[in-house]
């Protein structure tokens, strides 16, 4: 277990640069939230980064730390960090409207995830998936035979 505290320090030793040039704060504008939500990789530098010392301390380098991030743990991370920066913000209204910001974004990302789920159930689904991928097969098939062979994949008949 780490710990992965944000605090005036924390946030001067990421904004510098050494650590990631990541301005924690600029977490209200959206974009990072975004970044912070769905790139598990620039999630796990940015947990790397406030750890840093603590990861030195204990022999951790970061290729074992990102060795670790995975499944479970990168949503933990993920959820942990950004209640660090809603407890970091400066007024209750900050914190409020933060936490409805990260709210937001995790909704959306469920519903797309619940969209996705009955898409892959969705019998026309599959058959448009199975069409889309046979042209793609055939489209490269022509590509790498010459534009001789017909859709169906049959080549045209030698002349010899």
């Amino acid at each position: 277990m780490w710990n992965l505290e944000i605090n005036n320090n924390t946030i001067k030793r990421l904004r510098g640069g050494a650590d990631g040039g990541v301005n924690l704060l600029a977490i209200a504008d959206g974009d990072l939230l975004r970044k912070l939500s769905g790139d598990a990789i620039f999630l796990a530098d940015v947990v790397f980064a406030i750890c840093r010392f603590e990861a030195e301390e204990n022999g951790v380098t970061q290729e074992s730390f990102d060795e670790a991030m995975a499944g479970d743990v990168i949503a933990s991370a993920r959820d942990a960090l950004l209640g660090e920066l809603v407890d970091f913000s400066q007024s209750p209204k900050d914190r409020e409207n933060l936490r409805a910001a990260i709210d937001l974004v995790a909704g959306v990302a469920d519903k797309e995830r619940d969209r996705i789920a009955a898409m892959l159930v969705d019998p026309e689904t599959k058959v448009k998936v199975e069409r889309v991928i046979r042209k793609a097969i055939d489209e490269a098939m022509d590509e790498a035979l010459g534009s001789g062979s017909d859709s169906s994949g049959n080549a045209p008949e030698s002349s010899e």
